[in-house]
């Protein structure tokens, strides 16, 4: 999801003073993470305006929130937290009493943290100008007084971030972004709503639709608007809610009007009296009416009798679906052929199902075992809300187990069946429901859907909290290629993992990720809560070798030498830094800024985070081949920066040799700095992982055959990354 907010946000580049994501939009917390922060400044830069995105944040103490943060080139520029929580979704009213619902349902594991209230953020258009906007998030567009008051505190928009993936295919989406008309109607204030699942709508400041887009599009708009002065009130900015409190008024003063007429109309002397008429019945005597006493206390009594049937007949109900059963029906019951239970002594095989029937809080981490004591299992069965669970038999076929860890907050039956000498069958049922966690990680993969990468990318993974149990994570992680593969998974820290081949990729392979992360327990108490998945592809092979002394670079392509080309490299005290790098991201043109320069720079390719690039220099074609001017980037004549930056995807190697400067580790995408006895240290199981059409499965790297490649066309050079 991050990476197609991304590829939007390029996509309107240079065309919006301000860019919106919807709600979620980054699943992890960005002043946790490094990595993801530098990400998005960059695409802010990139894309020539500053960024509202909206995450799901965790603090240290391991409190949950929901925030909207203001991004731009120089970092976080601004947040909101989320005021108005949804009861049950984000947290549990009286949790203390109401706690239970969490074993029944998908309601709130762990209270969110509400924030203090409405609050104006400052964005910076370009060209400097300010603006005010006032930021909510989904459920508080339902509130005319946070958008009043963020409009009191200055702001000229309204923006909700959103997404309504529970009412999918339902009314309720256009219903919910209708409200911003009214929202904007009732502020004088253009308001824009954008959704990362339901409708996206933009509305002026008389609540009139500019443009929608609705739940089943895919896609970015850009919309003008015409911003009020700052100082412009409605008169509900400045009464509040008139409207409803005036129909209030309305109607109690219709209604002591009308009391006042009945009164006005009743006969003098006394209270009035009562009667009725009835139908007499044949055979019964008519009653007079003079005798309203008797007969005004049977409604009464059937007032009474109405509750009291109620309830007898709740009671009837309640019998009737608690009585009749049997021991035998209860969960973790079993049964074998001819009615015969499971476990009764010489009956047959013996089945266990682990965890127990019956429990509401089972285990995830440990998944589900079957076993069989007298026989051997003929079939296991497991279903549940999510589909069927997949598993493995051993040789013996006496034991069963789940390949991954159950889901939590889930509903699990398990049905097994044994034979046993003589033929004699069992079978055997249990159901259970697994834990809700109190805390849950949330996962991210680099990766884009269907996107295409160089033969040097790495696979990188981003988790929202540190993890603890980094052997429980890469067990639960799979890889399924085109073609044979074999690497490895590297911590970078507690919260960054990456895989990367003992070579370079494979050109044409086709990769699918797994992460079997739901319920997978990431640290004590912390839970995965969902299985991330995506699919990409490695392009032909693009490699560059540039060296600083010869000032020339070599480039390789589909395993050819195709071109060398004159290059100007980092002067004396602008070294540019030794090391296997990979192209990170590439724009047309770059803003550079430094000491004594601001220009725009043309077809210029990222392979640093500090700011190294492959570019057209014009400016130094007559030093480019002979001399090094330039500030640490790569100088490239513009003819061959411009097909250099046609050709590049994302994660194509890049080689800078005879520098006296070193690179530094995580100075960009640097997982080829290191060999690949040293990768294989910065995994918490210390095993290679081997791929291929059928999946992947660990394996111990003694087992390996030598390795091959050679440099620069199948892996880098050894410590690459030394200064010359």
């Amino acid at each position: 999801m991050l990476f197609r907010s991304e590829r939007l946000t390029r996509a309107a580049a240079h065309r919006a003073g301000l860019i919106v994501w919807g709600e979620s939009s980054v699943g992890s917390d960005i002043s946790a993470s490094p990595r993801l922060l530098g990400r998005l400044r960059r695409l802010s830069a990139a894309a020539g305006a500053q960024l509202l995105v909206s995450q799901d944040a965790i603090s240290p103490a391991g409190a949950h929130a929901k925030d909207a943060v203001l991004i731009g080139p120089g970092g976080i520029a601004g947040l909101y937290v989320k005021s108005r929580l949804v009861p049950f979704g984000e947290y549990i009213p009286l949790r203390s009493v109401l706690g239970w619902l969490t074993a029944i349902s998908r309601a709130a594991p762990q209270n969110m943290v509400p924030g203090p209230g409405a609050r104006v953020l400052h964005a910076t258009l370009p060209g400097g100008r300010p603006l005010a906007i006032g930021v909510l998030i989904c459920f508080e567009s339902a509130f005319p007084d946070m958008s009043r008051a963020d409009t009191d505190h200055g702001a000229r928009v309204i923006i909700y971030q959103t997404s309504d993936s529970t009412f999918q295919h339902s009314w309720a989406l256009a219903q919910h972004a209708s409200l911003g008309a009214v929202r904007a109607a009732e502020t004088g204030r253009p308001v824009v709503q954008a959704a990362l699942t339901g409708d996206s709508a933009a509305f002026d400041d008389r609540g009139r639709l500019i443009r929608w887009l609705s739940g089943s599009q895919r896609g970015a708009v850009t919309v003008s608007l015409v911003l009020p002065a700052a100082s412009a009130r409605t008169p509900f900015d400045r009464l509040g809610d008139y409207v409803p409190w005036s129909a209030v008024g309305v109607a109690a003063a219709a209604a002591l009007a009308g009391l006042a007429a009945r009164r006005s109309r009743r006969p003098p002397g006394g209270p009035p009296r009562i009667g009725w008429k009835r139908r007499r019945q044949p055979g019964r005597p008519a009653v007079p009416q003079s005798e309203p006493t008797a007969r005004a206390s049977r409604p009464r009594a059937r007032r009474w009798l109405a509750p009291a049937a109620a309830c007898a007949a709740a009671a009837v109900l309640t019998a009737a679906c608690s009585g009749g059963g049997s021991p035998g029906a209860a969960h973790g019951g079993s049964a074998g052929s001819g009615g015969h239970p499971a476990a009764q002594a010489g009956s047959g095989p013996r089945l266990t199902i682990t965890p127990a029937g019956g429990s509401s809080r089972a285990a995830t981490s440990a998944g589900i075992t079957v076993t069989a004591a007298g026989g051997t299992i003929s079939s296991v069965r497991v279903t549940s809300p999510g589909g069927p669970v997949p598993g493995t038999l051993n040789p013996a076929r006496t034991s069963w187990h789940s390949d991954w860890a159950l889901g939590v907050s889930r509903h699990y039956t398990v049905t097994a069946k044994a034979a046993g000498q003589g033929g004699r069958t069992v079978t055997k049922t249990s159901s259970f429901r697994t834990l809700t966690p109190a805390s849950t990680d949330t996962t991210m993969i680099f990766e884009g859907y269907r996107q295409t990468y160089g033969v040097g990318m790495p696979v990188m993974l981003t988790f929202s909290r540190p993890v603890v149990n980094k052997k429980a994570v890469e067990r639960s992680l799979q890889l399924r290629t085109s073609k044979p593969v074999t690497g490895a998974w590297y911590w970078d820290g507690d919260q960054a993992l990456d895989f990367r081949p003992r070579g370079y990729w494979p050109a044409h392979t086709q990769v699918s990720f797994t992460g079997h992360l739901d319920g997978v327990e990431f640290a004590p108490g912390v839970y995965g809560t969902y299985k991330l998945t995506q699919t990409f592809e490695i392009g032909r092979s693009l490699i560059v070798v540039a060296s600083t002394r010869t000032h020339h670079m070599r480039l390789y392509r589909a395993g050819k030498l195709i071109d060398r080309w004159p290059i100007s490299t980092g002067r004396a005290g602008d070294y540019t830094p030794d090391g296997t790098y990979v192209t990170i991201d590439k724009g047309n043109p770059v803003d550079m800024k430094g000491p004594g320069y601001n220009i725009e720079v043309p077809w210029s390719v990222r392979f640093t985070w500090t700011g190294d690039y492959l570019h057209d220099a014009y400016w130094s074609v007559g030093e480019q081949g002979f001399t090094n001017v330039s500030h640490g980037c790569v100088n490239m004549a513009p003819a061959d920066a411009q097909a250099y930056y046609q050709m590049e995807y994302p994660g194509d190697p890049v080689t800078i040799t005879g520098s006296p400067r070193g690179g530094t580790w995580d100075n960009g995408w640097t997982e080829w700095f290191l060999s690949w006895h040293k990768y294989l240290r910065g995994s918490a199981l210390h095993m290679a992982v081997q791929a291929g059409p059928d999946g992947s499965k660990f394996v111990s790297p003694a087992s390996l055959p030598a390795a091959t490649a050679q440099a620069p066309l199948a892996g880098p050079a050894a410590d690459n990354a030394a200064a010359a």
